[in-house]
């Protein structure tokens, strides 16, 4: 259903990961639509750039990637956003996929946060 809505360029979605569909994303981004989603663990991607990860911060890792299955022939890869955090309460890795480019890593997790806020609050 989520694929078949339309969104005005600027509107930022933050998506369920059970609606990852890498070629949709690539749709939301060339249609200046943005997102943040937790990414699949076994996705494969490219790593075309690792950035600074901000001191005194829970982000493990930035990085800018692409994936191989959504190249086209004679284009620009669509690039993306993973974004990996240190959960100190749960001791795990979190990590997030983004076309949030521009954004610092420690708002794009802020923004999946605030995703999880809402469906707390539908459960109650």
């Amino acid at each position: 259903m989520a694929r078949t809505l339309r969104f005005a360029p600027g509107t930022i979605l933050a998506i369920d990961r059970g609606y990852i569909d890498y070629v949709w994303f690539r749709e939301l981004t060339q249609e200046e639509v943005y997102f943040v989603t937790r990414m699949k663990e076994r996705a494969v991607y490219e790593v075309r750039e690792e950035l600074q990860v901000p001191q005194n911060s829970n982000v493990v890792r930035d990085q800018i990637i692409s994936f191989p299955r959504l190249r086209r022939e004679g284009e620009e890869p669509v690039l993306f956003r993973r974004v990996e955090i240190w959960d100190a309460e749960k001791q795990e890795a979190i990590v997030f996929l983004s076309n949030l480019l521009a954004f610092g890593a420690t708002t794009i997790a802020a923004i999946y946060k605030e995703r999880w806020q809402v469906e707390l609050f539908f459960k109650r």
